[in-house]
C-alpha cells in the first residue's frame, strides 16, 4: 500500500478494457460484473497501482455499456 505523500507514475493514457472480456466475467449485475473486470485486471497485473482507470463515458463505450452501470461499478470499488 501507497503511504500518503508518495509519488504515483501515471501513464498518459489509461488502459483499455474489451467487451468480451465482461462477457466472460461472473457477477449479480452488470455494474458488479464491470467490478469484478476492473479487479481482474488488477490481479493480473494489468492495472497498476496508481495507474489511472478509464473515465466512465470511455469505458463505458469501450464496454458497450450505459455511464451510469460504470458510475455504480466505481462505486462498488470505492466502497470496497
Amino acid at each position: 500500500m501507497l503511504e500518503a505523500g508518495t509519488p504515483v507514475s501515471r501513464p498518459s493514457r489509461p488502459i483499455a478494457l474489451d467487451p468480451q472480456d465482461l462477457v466472460a466475467t461472473k457477477g449479480p449485475s452488470l455494474a458488479a460484473r464491470v467490478a469484478s473486470l476492473v479487479v481482474a485486471e488488477i490481479r493480473r497485473g494489468r492495472l497498476a497501482p496508481g495507474q489511472r482507470l478509464p473515465g466512465t463515458r470511455a469505458l463505458a463505450r469501450s464496454l458497450e455499456v450505459d455511464r451510469e452501470t460504470v458510475v455504480r461499478a466505481f462505486a462498488e470499488l470505492v466502497a470496497e
